[in-house]
């Protein structure tokens, strides 16, 4: 297998880790904090999109609402749980984000059991050839797709009003009061697209994995592509998911599968001790 299929074969994984990275980027770059459950929230969002399927509805309305139920589910922990720890201590927040992903993993449990659900892909799985490099246009849904909520965050971030107001929030909270940005609502809109980016992230993977409890377990690699590329960096999440995913693939052909977790957390290790804020990142982690 040639070097460039190889890079071909991990960049859809590579985007999936991205998008779970990008959930990760979007809490810090908002609050300074880190959401320990966020692998728990693209478990939610793809269970949100099984129930939407399984009543019923078409697979393209589906991909519609699912990402508009992730963004409620945010919506409604943050009135729940965070607004009401605003002014805790971050280690507050630690133990609060991983009870909320606890609570939606056993719900999810608690509905379906340990089950494992197909999800129709949107495109065919077979492959095809392409200047000798063979994609199947299902994965080639998943890349653009990812490419299209990046593009979009970044425009939000860089040229919208709230975009910026987010960043204010997260370097100075104080001071971003003080020049009159509402707190309340800044965070408000932060999880709600920390919940439609993981619902998306859901609707894209289910199709390769199933839905079944076992899709929260990518907070562990979406959480090292984060840090490998930093934590308030929208690209370096994008780079870092691509990044963990082409370790992952060549160390499974020119090493072993045994290899590979230990290749991915040394790497993160050597990147932390040169970079501690990621390759792209511009500040340190302060707050946990």
């Amino acid at each position: 297998m040639t070097v460039i299929q190889l890079l071909v074969n991990s960049l859809t994984l590579g985007a999936i880790y991205a998008l779970v990275a990008l959930g990760l980027v979007l809490v810090f770059k908002s609050s300074d904090l880190v959401n320990f459950g966020a692998g728990d929230w693209v478990l939610a969002g793809a269970y949100i999109a099984l129930a939407l399927l399984t009543a019923g509805l078409p697979l393209y309305l589906v991909l519609i609402l699912a990402p508009l139920g992730g963004a409620l589910m945010g919506l409604v922990i943050d009135r729940a749980v965070f607004r009401r720890i605003m002014s805790a201590s971050p280690w507050t927040f630690v133990v609060a984000s991983l009870a909320v992903g606890g609570l939606l993993r056993e719900l999810a449990v608690l509905r379906y059991q340990s089950n494992h659900f197909p999800f129709p892909p949107v495109l065919s799985r077979d492959p095809v050839e392409v200047l000798g490099v063979r994609i199947t246009p299902q994965n080639l849904w998943v890349l653009g797709a990812t490419v299209v909520v990046v593009i979009a965050l970044l425009l939000f971030f860089r040229y919208t009003t709230y975009g910026r107001a987010l960043e204010a929030v997260a370097q100075n909270r104080v001071g971003a009061q003080i020049v009159g940005i509402n707190l309340s609502r800044a965070l408000m809109v932060t999880w709600a697209l920390a919940g439609a980016v993981s619902a998306v992230a859901a609707v894209l993977i289910a199709p390769s994995t199933d839905v079944s409890p076992e899709i929260g377990l990518l907070l562990v690699k979406g959480f090292v592509a984060a840090a490998l590329g930093g934590l308030d960096s929208l690209e370096g999440a994008v780079m870092g998911g691509v990044a963990v995913a082409a370790i992952e693939t060549f160390t499974q052909v020119y090493l072993n599968q045994a290899a590979v977790d230990v290749v991915v957390y040394g790497l993160l290790l050597v990147v932390m001790w040169v970079r501690p804020a990621g390759l792209l990142g511009r500040r340190v982690v302060r707050r946990v």
